[in-house]
């Protein structure tokens, strides 16, 4: 349930910039604390300001804004006498934190998940920096899987919104170097539902994936046989969760508390 993969997120959020330094080697303050910030201006995580109790360690209050800090809190041991002494974390919104506990854009039917090739999440940035995934070839930090074969694939994300084919033209042969992919998110959107993919080819299936998400949107690196939109796509009637539906919400005898509800708020609205 949601609750459950809620707390499975919990080692990380709220994030602490000084315990990834310390987790994840490679990364520096500097580089970690640009990409929260600019993951704070558009939008992904919000920053937070906790003085830090001189008596007890703890954070006795949080405010969204360094400003809205008092100057002393509900104890003696609370004095805010520096800011080397206030504590800064970040909280991921809510809907990213949605996404983290696996609540996608779309549900996957069994069919669909079965033509699965590669699927990695990955986080939108503001700086230009970007993301490499490779498949076939890499870092191992970095490889998400073994080299696409030989045919047609569908690369989509429901969340940003992006569909393309990927045309793996040949088999990879032992002297085949890595072909490096670079792919601006926003090229690959469609904005039209009614419009032709394109098609994205590359020689062979040894490839660095460079991803920019220059939309500012959550991205998720999907790549899928390409299949029928009905196995792809649809979730079949027996797949689908129970839920309450508009009619019995309605009909029900406590709605008459949100009689505004069912007055058009646009031209277009449902009625």
């Amino acid at each position: 349930n949601l609750i459950t993969r809620v707390v499975g997120v919990s080692a990380y959020n709220p994030i602490h910039p000084a315990r990834l330094v310390t987790e994840m080697e490679g990364y520096s303050t500097e580089t970690i604390l640009t990409e929260l910030m600019y993951a704070t201006k558009v939008g992904l995580v919000t920053m937070q300001w906790a003085p830090e109790c001189e008596r007890c360690g703890s954070a006795v209050l949080i405010r969204s804004h360094l400003g809205q800090l008092p100057a002393s809190a509900h104890c003696n041991g609370c004095q805010v006498r520096s800011l080397d002494k206030i504590m800064v974390t970040f909280m991921f919104s809510p809907n990213i934190l949605y996404i983290l506990a696996n609540n996608f854009a779309c549900t996957l039917s069994e069919k669909s998940a079965s033509a699965n090739v590669v699927f990695a999440p990955m986080l939108a940035t503001n700086t230009g920096s970007g993301f490499r995934y490779s498949v076939g070839c890499g870092d191992e930090e970095l490889k998400i899987g073994e080299s696409l074969k030989k045919g047609r694939y569908r690369m989509h994300c429901p969340v940003s919104m992006t569909d393309v084919f990927l045309e793996v033209e040949n088999d990879v042969k032992d002297t085949d170097i890595p072909v490096e992919l670079r792919l601006p998110i926003s090229e690959m959107v469609i904005h039209d539902p009614q419009e032709k993919l394109k098609t994205i080819s590359v020689p062979h299936g040894m490839i660095h994936f460079d991803l920019l998400p220059d939309t500012r949107s959550f991205f998720v690196l999907w790549i899928q046989d390409a299949l029928d939109d009905e196995v792809l796509l649809r979730l079949p009637p027996e797949e689908r969760g129970t839920y309450t539906s508009a009619s019995e919400v309605i009909n029900h005898g406590a709605f008459h508390l949100f009689h505004d509800q069912v007055v058009p708020q646009t031209p277009n609205a449902l009625s």
